[in-house]
């Protein structure tokens, strides 16, 4: 019977559930990482009007707040389709990224530089308010399951190939 925990004994036993580790550590980073791939993939960035910017005081359980910076713009996507979409910042990421966000047009027209899915209602945001760093784990579950498939495999056929010479 091949029950599977750690021993020193059954180096396979452990390589198996290193494997499952790392198999469910990739599952729950790919869900995690899911957005930033589609943003990375097919996100489109571009310049679009300001409606409305504002700050938001919000307050959290424990009742503490932070200053947040919303801002509503209105994406116009190729085939002509408008769309009102908003994101919300840290007041403090906002100062920081001001020159690279906001732009003052012709007209004293404001517009501002949002990434968006195209034809996703709702799946926009400012340029730079990514979570990028969420891929990271997501590429190394990937590497740790790719060396660690090959290892138990390349030893799986070299057990099956041992107990076949036995056998014969």
């Amino acid at each position: 019977m091949f029950i599977l925990y750690p021993t020193r004994s059954n180096p396979e036993a452990n390589k198996l559930i290193a494997l499952f580790v790392v198999f469910g550590l990739f599952i729950a980073s790919a869900v995690v990482s899911c957005n930033e791939v589609r943003y990375t993939v097919s996100g489109k960035t571009t310049d679009v009007p300001v409606d409305k910017m504002f700050k938001v005081t919000t307050r959290d359980r424990s009742g503490d707040t932070s200053d947040r910076v919303r801002v509503n713009y209105t994406i116009l996507e190729p085939g002509g389709q408008k769309r009102i979409e908003s994101d919300s910042v840290s007041l403090e990421w906002f100062e920081q990224q001001r020159d690279r966000l906001i732009h003052e047009g012709n007209k004293g027209a404001t517009t501002v530089s949002v990434q968006y899915l195209p034809g996703s209602e709702g799946s926009s945001r400012l340029v730079g308010n990514s979570s990028r760093w969420v891929m990271i784990p997501f590429a190394l579950a990937i590497i740790f399951l790719t060396v660690i498939t090959v290892r138990f495999w390349r030893d799986f056929n070299e057990h099956q190939r041992r107990m076949a010479a036995e056998n014969d």
